[in-house]
């Protein structure tokens, strides 16, 4: 027979509770949806009572099993007094299912909340996945899934907690992925180069996130030192029984990949270190080669050919055999191959880097003349630039600035792709005056010029971007054009300029004779 539970509606004040820690929901103050829902708490009150309990512990409180969101609103909306459903018998036990299903059956719950829940059952059961898959009505595969969550760096854990940038887009199952690696590694996918998510493609996909992370670890059957040594270690996937990224064995086997990029480097320096100084003794004229997709940093590289100044580039070079006379030896010291003796020889390519003995093409004369007028427009944008970056005060009224604005961009690193995050700024550029806003475009104007510009293979839009900013801050592009016509004269002209200045020259001379 079912336990009667007693209960009343109450009205309390909001400092009358105790917020449970048992609840895995977590409150951002700052999310646009809960300050509406403050703003409605305000102004028509809590309409739906919270639930509490007499606190065991602190007399005259109360025990809040759920409702907190409508609790922290009504503390933000100052209101003093809230409705309140009261139990007055309940076990700790009781309690805690009545919190716990209250809160966690939702469907907007988010994977950090979901790895809370998880773990708050995981420490009531004392660590038991199997009680706790029963009781949550999951896989015992999904119970390890989400608890790895738990395991995200300070960093991930408080960006995704805020749903900074583009967290909050971000999956369980990408959450999941993240977590498998060392803190240090964690943050290489959280910024720079190495980015789960980049302004131009998004965010990845879970399936290109796990490539990316594979290609930041290593299968320790690649190892060429003894992988006795990581047995001890907890940084590869098959060390804990939990849900593995790939499908490799569990244990210290061939099919564990290590999760340190850090530590596998410094074992691979010293292996390689070991290895360099044996086959020195054999092959006095070794020299030093990087591997394929090594991915090293201009800072790195530096590093590498202060360990081995005699450092070659592959791309000058090919396979060759040990018996050809040309051939030399090469130890592979970073990257694809680390640690691999192989013979290599000088490439011949008759003077084109195409490959295959071949000479370049000629170019045509056609050709010749738009690559000319190519790098006349490129000095007309430099010149353009300087001027932009002398304009200190904006020229513009305000509304041919935000129109600016609006199609470029404010945004120096790719300013005119147009990208979502974009729109995400649209209330900071909208609440800035045009004093305050032309610096900014002004850099976005001159990244283009300098940087874009450059880049550009399309003499059209050189062109168009020389011509739309002369027009419209009124700079004499013609004028540039001439002086950058004078720089690079087509070659007719060139040589009808010699010309005529030594027929000139020769005209002084007889004249002083």
């Amino acid at each position: 027979m079912a336990k009667k539970v007693d209960k009343q509606l109450m009205d309390l004040k909001p400092s009358d509770f105790i917020a449970t820690e048992d609840n895995p929901r977590t409150i951002n103050k700052k999310d646009p949806e809960f300050v509406a829902f403050a703003a409605d708490v305000k102004e028509n009150g809590v309409q739906v009572p919270v639930a509490a309990r007499p606190h065991p512990t602190k007399k005259g409180k109360y025990d809040l099993r759920y409702g907190e969101r409508r609790l922290v609103a009504a503390v933000v909306g100052k209101l003093p007094m809230i409705p309140a459903l009261v139990y007055t018998d309940l076990s700790d036990e009781e309690a805690f299912d009545l919190t716990f299903f209250e809160n966690y059956d939702r469907e907007d719950l988010k994977p950090l909340e979901e790895a809370k829940a998880v773990a708050v059952l995981m420490e009531r059961k004392g660590g038991d996945i199997a009680a706790v898959a029963k009781k949550l009505k999951w896989s015992e595969r999904a119970v390890r899934r989400r608890i790895q969550i738990r395991k995200l760096s300070p960093a991930w854990a408080k960006m995704v907690k805020e749903g900074k940038e583009y967290a909050a887009e971000l999956t369980a199952g990408h959450l999941e992925l993240i977590a498998r690696l060392p803190a240090e590694s964690q943050d290489r996918i959280r910024t720079g180069s190495g980015a789960c998510w980049n302004r131009y493609d998004g965010i990845l996909s879970v399936k290109d996130l796990r490539e990316r992370i594979g290609r930041m670890t290593h299968a320790l059957s690649s190892a060429p030192w003894a992988v006795d040594v990581c047995a001890s270690c907890k940084k590869h996937t098959g060390a804990e029984a939990q849900i593995l990224l790939w499908d490799e064995p569990k244990g210290n086997k061939p099919g564990a990949r290590c999760l340190d990029p850090k530590c596998w480097l410094q074992k691979m320096g010293a292996y390689v270190k070991e290895r360099a100084e044996q086959l020195k003794k054999e092959h006095p004229n070794l020299a030093y080669m990087t591997g394929e997709s090594c991915g090293m940093s201009h800072k790195d590289e530096q590093q590498i050919k202060k360990k081995y100044p005699n450092l070659i580039s592959s791309y000058g070079y090919a396979s060759a055999k040990k018996s050809d006379k040309k051939a030399i030896p090469v130890l592979t010291v970073v990257g694809a191959g680390a640690g691999k003796l192989r013979w290599v020889k000088k490439q011949s390519y008759g003077g084109y880097s195409g490959g295959g003995g071949s000479s370049r093409p000629k170019e045509t004369p056609a050709a010749k003349k738009a690559k000319r007028e190519y790098e006349r427009w490129k000095i007309v944008g430099k010149a353009l630039s300087v001027e932009l970056k002398k304009n200190i005060g904006a020229s513009l009224s305000a509304s041919e600035l935000m129109a600016l604005a609006a199609t470029i961009g404010t945004d120096t690193y790719g300013g005119y792709h147009a990208r979502a995050e974009n729109w995400r700024d649209f209330k900071k550029v909208k609440s800035m005056g045009a004093k305050a806003l032309w610096p900014v475009v002004r850099e976005v104007l001159t990244c283009r010029l300098d940087v874009h510009l450059v880049q550009a293979h399309n003499l059209e839009d050189v062109m168009a971007e020389c011509d739309g900013v002369g027009k419209l801050f009124g700079y004499n592009v013609g004028a540039l054009y001439k002086k950058a016509l004078a720089e690079i004269p087509e070659p007719k002209a060139k040589k009808a300029a010699k010309k005529l200045a030594k027929k000139k020259s020769g005209k002084r001379g007889m004249i002083k004779g």
